[in-house]
């Protein structure tokens, strides 16, 4: 079977774009997941502790302030600890 070169363009054409929706279901997931543990605590009144946020190195935010990164995990084990 032969390929042109317009084949091998259009099939990397199709890589890069199935690689490019892939990523964004990633970082979709990556936010529901990050909404949900932040629902979790407000479930179980658990205060969000601002002393743990810190900037994060990634992308901004849509608004373009810097990120925030929580570690809801670790604000869930203190809580549970002092419980």
């Amino acid at each position: 079977m032969d390929f042109n070169k317009g084949d091998i363009a259009e099939v990397k054409r199709d890589k890069a774009a199935v690689k490019l929706e892939a990523e964004k279901l990633k970082v979709n997931l990556l936010y529901f997941e990050t909404y949900n543990r932040r629902e979790n605590l407000k479930f179980f009144t658990i205060d969000e502790n601002t002393s743990n946020v810190t900037e994060g190195t990634r992308d901004a935010n849509m608004d373009g302030s810097p990120p925030m990164i929580e570690d809801t995990k670790q604000v869930m084990y203190n809580y549970l600890e002092q419980g």
